[in-house]
């Protein structure tokens, strides 16, 4: 394949992504979300979370992650799991962040608290975030965050996901910079 076909392939699959983010976000078209420029949702995260995570969709949800990633910052999606109460909603809403691959290595203590606040489900999707980071961070911070794991995993009110703070832990030792 030579350059010409490769930048055709590339503004195709453009052409394509573009069309698809319009009809998906077209309230004219299927009454779901906008995208703003400001990176919020007019239609609500709560409809951005359950259409990506329902089984009808699911041949729309790679292109919808995407469109999402270049869309919205990490910190709207942190304000809005601020607010939000619901456990299932917000193990949704940290599972949308590492499969749309949002960059979460800023707010690794964000996660820790997550975790260890969450149910297990939460625990689970934080453990998959951190997972998911592939850079090195400092490992003065990781430290810190293992030992903040270290302190509560043994606790009465974590016994159900003290195995997982356990994996979070260990997932925090391959971030750490040597």
């Amino acid at each position: 394949m030579n350059e010409t076909e490769d930048n055709g392939d590339l503004f195709e699959y453009t052409k394509d992504l573009n069309e698809l983010k319009n009809k998906l976000f077209d309230p004219e078209q299927y009454s779901t979300l906008i995208v703003a420029n400001e990176g919020e949702l007019e239609g609500g995260f709560d409809k951005f979370f359950a259409f990506v995570s329902s089984r009808e969709n699911i041949d729309f949800k790679e292109d919808a992650l995407a469109i999402f990633k270049q869309e919205v910052s990490i910190e709207a999606v942190i304000d809005f799991l601020n607010t939000e109460t619901d456990e299932k909603k917000r193990a949704q809403i940290l599972c949308t962040v590492w499969e749309a691959g949002l960059d979460a290595t800023k707010h690794i203590p964000y996660w820790v608290d997550c975790a260890i606040k969450g149910s297990f489900e939460e625990c689970i999707e934080v453990l998959s975030i951190i997972e998911n980071i592939e850079t090195t961070l400092d490992t003065k911070e990781m430290e810190a965050q293992q030992q903040k794991l270290n302190a509560v995993k043994n606790l009465d009110e974590n016994a159900d996901k003290s195995g997982l703070l356990d994996a979070l832990e260990g997932a925090l030792d391959f971030l750490k910079t040597y």
